[in-house]
């Protein structure tokens, strides 16, 4: 198709050749019918990427905050190991 024919945003095909032009008015490629199912086909590719990009955005938050909880537990894990050094300490006097 791309060597004769073009999809524009609108849904509409525009010819690139003489045999382009041929297909469309022979066909009625641009058609009502035809055109609105090309917009609701195109809308569906945009709303199925920014699906995509949206679900590669919360899976990435969703890691970056697994990796900031076992953080915060790795330092909270060191902080009751050094109070538990200073209760030993004070103890001990």
């Amino acid at each position: 198709m791309s060597l004769h024919l073009q999809e524009r945003e609108d849904g509409q095909i525009t010819a690139l050749t003489p045999r382009g032009a041929l297909h469309i008015e022979l066909l009625h490629l641009n058609r009502a019918s035809l055109v609105k199912l090309r917009q609701i086909r195109r809308a569906n590719r945009q709303r199925g990427v920014r699906w995509q990009q949206v679900r590669t955005e919360i899976l990435q938050l969703l890691h970056e905050s697994l990796q900031e909880d076992a953080f915060l537990q790795e330092r909270e894990e060191r902080v009751i190991q050094l109070l538990q050094q200073i209760l030993a300490l004070i103890d001990s006097d």
